[in-house]
């Protein structure tokens, strides 16, 4: 049987990373955020549990909480076996950048990530980038 979304977020309240602070808001709404944005572009329910685990061991711009390596069986028992790290690494980035205002860290990067997935992610990618301010080009 497949865990509860209560249950999953229940596992980060009781790992003691729901108060940590992440781009601007708490991990766990971050989590909660990147999940929903997964959900958004039709990921499989294992995809979408998978997203809100997504930096769960870390990240090279998040280090704010590490499970330990150690408890991987239990992650294992929540999320499932599989996911797609591309779609995952998007949403994630998708569901921070307005916040983080770096429209242009590994934009080329995401992009390309954005048309390998095509449809929904694509969409996604232009909607959220679209938010993106214009910039006033200096004049020499």
């Amino acid at each position: 049987m497949q865990p509860s979304f209560k249950e999953l977020t229940n596992y980060f309240i009781g790992l003691g990373a729901a108060e940590i602070n992440h781009s601007d808001k708490t991990y766990l709404a971050h989590a909660i955020g990147v999940y929903n944005d997964m959900k958004a572009l039709g990921g499989t329910d294992e995809l979408c549990r998978a997203a809100l685990f997504h930096s769960i061991y870390g990240t090279q711009g998040f280090q704010g909480f590490i499970l330990p390596i150690e408890r991987q069986a239990e992650l294992r028992e929540l999320i499932g076996d599989h996911a797609d790290l591309v779609c995952i690494h998007l949403c994630d980035w998708l569901e921070q950048v307005r916040r983080d205002q770096r429209w242009d860290h590994r934009r080329g990067a995401y992009r390309k990530m954005a048309e390998y997935l095509g449809g929904s992610a694509l969409a996604s990618y232009d909607r959220v980038f679209a938010f993106e301010p214009i910039r006033q080009i200096e004049r020499e």
